[in-house]
């Protein structure tokens, strides 16, 4: 519990950087990804978050050194490789259909 309050702590800080991957792992079953996906697509829409995904194509990264919440001075580099706000949010919701046809 203390660990998923840290991740939504996450989303109150103006940017949000996610590692594709994370977003893949299905941890507690398809319906809770799904549900925790969905929740990501409704907090971009708060004019204070924007939600950038790091994909799989980007392929290894300065973020596999450590959390992304730990590494503000690596942001700039993250931000560099990651998809815009709005490809982000395509994606983010791609994968909870994913998740929820499972």
């Amino acid at each position: 519990m203390a660990a998923r309050l840290g991740r939504q702590a996450i989303l109150s800080r103006p940017h949000a950087l996610i590692d594709e991957a994370v977003l893949r792992r299905a941890l507690g079953g398809p319906a809770v990804m799904a549900r925790q996906l969905r929740h990501l697509v409704d907090a971009a829409e708060r004019p204070n978050v924007t939600l950038r995904v790091v994909p799989l194509t980007v392929g290894a990264h300065t973020g596999l050194d450590g959390s992304f919440a730990l590494l503000d001075g690596e942001a700039d580099r993250l931000a560099a490789v990651a998809l815009s706000p709005a490809e982000s949010v395509r994606l983010v919701a791609r994968i909870a259909t994913e998740h929820e046809r499972e």
